[in-house]
């Protein structure tokens, strides 16, 4: 391959600077790598430059160098979430607490620890009682710090705080709705951890203490006693400075059920838990739903259509190594199948945006009896080519063009293209608005909400993340694993005509071949439609629209713009 033309050059190390630039430079890499009429399937055939990589490897030691993470402003944002902090190394040794010496080695029992969390990636918590008073430990190695939303730090984290236990049991119980002999038999067993004790200490049977644990499961989806407590004792109020919190600002927790394989399978859950289900599935890294608004904003909206919303949550959390959290459909299947037999559910309907289409067709293909409906948004289906490739997002030429021929040039641009993004979404918010080509896909990229969850998104967007992220465009840039023609599930398609991520055509492709597909175009909408339309498109994928049924305007407004319409 010739080598790259000094214009590519510069644009690699402009992009330091300026994270608009990145939709040109990915187009300049996607012309310099790929003529054209040589737009197939053959990585060997022009690898990229010795030169090029250099290029890209130079850059991200520079941008590492200029953005070196200071660690006076990482102490003071670790001191404002509320505990006190200490921030452990590799070496055990305390790198900095909020309250005691540095450099010193940390205690054996919390050594032995720290070192079955690493090896599990898993967070611990423990209570301590001393002279009447109740001290929560919250010990978090560091793949896993960005999970409870603190700063990015290169460093395992042990959070403490002196606790009163009935404030976080009256919270939890108002968040699901415990009764008030359900509240007190979870702040006694929260001190004691022993049901037998703590039914003895209430004054009631053993059998009495046990209906009423199995109510507390059921009201609040956990099915053990170890993940109950787990949920109590990482609940947001550890986390935040002794103010009165509103508990209807936390209806999203995050949960884990273990798998057979005793891997941890991470969702969430969002509407009532006894409303009728759909399964979602987002795009890569899944970034959609959450930059679909508040929970407080989706929940109400939910609990009057009585949906109960389960995400898969991929989006932003940790595995023991890089890479994805599955390797194929098959095992993704099985997995989500094992979730659902644990929360009783035999069959539900899935509803999937951008790639996440292409793992919801992967699992119809594996699990054929498992899904009932499929509803895709903005469906990007890897194995259609387009003529037109060019025009599109830079997105996908990032995909379809760099990740499927060069995946070695993936693994440099990536954690630069990752670390830019970090120090300018609004940078790269503004530019999609600007080469948005409909007002529709604008207002969603100017839309204050939308931009303020963007923000929070990508703080939690690390190194390691990265690794992850660029797992699972490779797995989506691969061939399809799945015969289209074998896919028997009806299956109903949303698709803007003004998609700059994945082409109308490629949707038109899928319900050619699909046996039993649907496509409703949307006019003058854009890629990312769902984020203003899902409160009219989520009951779809429950009950099926027929082919006669007409989208919304454009013009109509979601729940995400109905508050803010800026000048198209």
């Amino acid at each position: 391959m010739s080598q790259p033309p000094s214009d590519l050059v510069h644009g690699i190390y402009q992009s330091l600077v300026d994270g608009g630039n990145w939709p040109e430079l990915i187009l300049g890499l996607a012309d310099h790598v790929t003529p054209i009429e040589t737009f197939a399937d053959d990585p060997a055939s022009h690898p990229p430059s010795e030169d090029l990589l250099h290029h890209f490897e130079r850059a991200d030691t520079l941008y590492s160098q200029i953005k070196s993470t200071d660690m006076d402003a990482v102490e003071h944002a670790l001191r404002q979430t509320g505990p006190d902090i200490c921030l452990i190394n590799d070496d055990d040794k305390v790198a900095f607490q909020t309250n005691g010496p540095t450099e010193i080695d940390i205690a054996p029992c919390l050594r032995e620890r720290l070192k079955q969390c690493i090896a599990q990636n898993r967070i611990d918590s423990w209570v301590e009682n001393h002279d009447g008073h109740s001290r929560v430990f919250i010990l978090v190695p560091q793949a896993l710090a960005a999970q409870l939303g603190m700063a990015r730090v290169d460093k395992h984290v042990l959070l403490s705080r002196d606790m009163d236990l009935a404030l976080i049991v009256a919270e939890f119980a108002k968040l699901h709705g415990l009764s008030g002999s359900e509240e007190q038999l979870l702040r006694v067993f929260l001190s004691c951890t022993d049901l037998r004790q703590a039914a003895e200490e209430m004054g009631v049977t053993y059998e009495t203490a046990r209906k009423y644990l199995k109510s507390v499961f059921a009201k609040s989806g956990y099915a053990t006693q170890a993940k109950l407590v787990r949920a109590l004792l990482l609940h947001p109020l550890i986390m935040l400075p002794n103010t009165k919190v509103d508990p209807q600002s936390v209806k999203a927790p995050r949960r884990i059920t273990i798998l057979p394989n005793g891997q941890p399978f991470r969702y969430y859950t969002l509407g009532p838990e006894n409303g009728r289900p759909i399964f979602y599935i987002d795009g890569i890294r899944g970034g959609t739903l959450d930059c679909m608004g508040s929970v407080d904003q989706v929940h109400p909206v939910l609990k009057a259509m009585n949906i109960r919303f389960i995400v898969s949550s991929q989006a932003y959390s940790s595995t023991p190594e890089p890479g994805a959290n599955w390797q194929n459909f098959e095992q993704y299947a099985g997995d989500i199948s094992h979730l659902l037999n644990e929360l009783d559910i035999q069959q539900i309907p899935l509803l999937a945006h951008g790639y996440g289409a292409n793992t919801a067709l992967g699992l119809a293909h594996a699990k054929p009896d498992l899904f009932t409906h499929l509803m895709l948004g903005s469906p990007s289906y890897p194995s259609y080519k387009h003529a037109g490739w060019r025009e599109m997002d830079f997105s996908y030429h990032l995909i379809h063009v760099l990740a499927r021929k060069w995946p070695q040039l993936l693994d440099r641009v990536m954690p630069l293209l990752a670390r830019s993004m970090r120090n300018d979404i609004d940078g790269f918010n503004a530019k999609s608005a600007r080469v948005a080509k409909c007002a529709h896909e604008r207002a969603i990229f100017t839309c204050p909400l939308f931009l303020e969850r963007s923000r929070r998104l990508m703080d939690n967007f690390d190194d390691k993340e990265v690794n992850h992220f660029i797992e699972e465009i490779k797995l989506h840039a691969a061939p399809c694993a799945y015969e289209l023609g074998k896919i028997q599930t009806p299956i109903t398609i949303f698709h803007g005509d003004a998609d700059m991520n994945a082409p109308l055509e490629g949707s038109k492709y899928l319900a050619a071949h699909l046996p039993h597909a649907q496509l409703h175009i949307m006019r003058d909408m854009g890629h990312h439609h769902m984020l203003a339309e899902w409160d009219w498109m989520f009951p779809l994928a429950l009950t099926p629209p027929d082919q006669n049924f007409t989208p919304p305007p454009a013009d109509r407004r979601g729940s995400l713009l109905a508050s803010a319409l800026p000048g198209q």
